[in-house]
């Protein structure tokens, strides 16, 4: 019998939260429409966040304190969420120059002994 307490996941939730947040911001900056970078901007990182959900509850992004659009935050995560659809390719290899200049402490140890 098939489990049926599943959700769709995307290969980019499974990424480092705060590696992942860095590549979508050089993103939108570089390609993103006026519209993308306003709605963009009226939101941050939460610090606390380990894996890279743009939409829900455990989302890497939340609304700032003065938020300055209009309606429901979690269209315009929405928004942010086909911003990334649109452009995985491109985040994507932001994301894998990002990840190559930080080693994590272990491989630095390891490196050392060698």
């Amino acid at each position: 019998m098939e489990n049926l307490n599943r959700s769709p996941t995307e290969i980019e939730e499974s990424l480092n939260a705060k590696t992942f947040y860095k590549a979508l911001s050089q993103a939108i900056e570089s390609i993103g429409n006026d519209r993308i970078k306003l709605v963009f901007s009226n939101f941050q990182f939460d610090e606390t966040k380990k894996f890279s959900f743009i939409k829900g509850d455990n989302s890497i992004i939340y609304p700032k304190r003065e938020f300055e659009l209009e309606g429901n935050p979690s269209n315009y995560k929405l928004e942010i969420f086909n911003f990334v659809d649109k452009n995985k390719e491109l985040i994507c290899n932001i994301y894998c120059e990002l990840e190559s200049e930080t080693k994590p402490k272990w491989i630095e140890d390891l490196e050392k002994m060698l």
